[in-house]
């Protein structure tokens, strides 16, 4: 008489854990998880001071940011998808020119370079600036690209993480314009 191994004869009995453990397992696995993550961010509130840098190399003034609702686009240069955005949003510039609202890009490359040059290459009209320092963990930017909405007194009312088309990124616009 022959004996057919069953599967749980295969696994050694040293790595048969009890189920309570492997939920165990993965609890502490979750949790890790949620810390090093760090805490969620709000969408919205006061703008946090931020190093900017424009080509000349002078800081970007957080009074800038009082001047007018802007429009704050974070994204690497040279990323196909990023660039794409970019083209995007230039043209949602143009549909708003004259009209108060502004356009700043950011570059989140670690060539102050990359921004100007990627913006000369698409065709960008609105001002590219390089980010120093953790700015997008003080804007509690997760991904790329991501779009914020600031109203003309420095606080954030919307963003957006990942790519969006004009049908969304417009009316989220209209909405900080009349705040």
């Amino acid at each position: 008489m022959e004996r057919h191994a069953r599967r749980d004869d295969l696994i050694p009995k040293a790595t048969k854990l009890p189920v309570h453990l492997w939920l165990a397992v993965g609890a502490l696995a979750a949790a890790a998880w949620f810390l090093w993550s760090g805490p969620a961010r709000p969408k919205t509130g006061p703008l946090p001071p931020l190093a900017l840098v424009a080509d000349d190399g002078r800081p970007v003034p957080m009074a800038w940011f009082k001047e007018g609702p802007t429009v704050i686009y974070l994204w690497l240069p040279g990323d196909a998808r990023g660039d794409a955005q970019a083209g995007e949003l230039e043209a949602l510039r143009r549909s708003w020119e004259g009209r108060g609202v502004r356009f700043l890009g950011v570059s989140v490359s670690a060539s102050p370079t990359a921004g100007r040059m990627s913006a000369s290459t698409l065709g960008l009209g609105f001002q590219v600036v390089t980010a120093k320092g953790n700015v997008l963990e003080a804007l509690g930017v997760r991904g790329f690209p991501a779009t914020l909405l600031v109203n003309a007194h420095a606080q954030v009312v919307d963003r957006v993480e990942g790519i969006r088309g004009p049908a969304e990124l417009g009316p989220a616009i209209e909405r900080v314009v009349q705040r």
